[in-house]
């Protein structure tokens, strides 16, 4: 797998998607954010593969970043080049 670049899923860099956390004290707001380092992927012979944390995963699906509907389409860049549309 390649690392250390950002990937882009319909205009969301997954590595700035914030997920809320329990507060850490009263009053405050806590989120969750994975680095680039912990969002892997492999594009090769037109297919991609990207792995990502489970609750990112979600996250990008609570949001509608990923859609319901297996055969929408998602447009996907990696570090700024659009590589198409899965």
């Amino acid at each position: 797998m390649k690392k250390n670049k950002a990937v882009d899923i319909n205009g969301e860099l997954l590595h700035e998607v914030g997920m809320r956390l329990e507060p850490y004290n009263p009053g405050t707001i806590s989120t969750l954010k994975y680095p680039v380092t912990r969002i892997d992927h492999k594009f090769s012979e037109g297919q991609l593969l990207i792995e990502i944390p489970s609750f990112l995963a979600v996250e990008l699906y609570r949001k509608g970043t990923l859609p319901q509907k297996q055969d929408t389409p998602v447009a996907v860049k990696l570090d700024g080049t659009p590589i198409g549309s899965f």
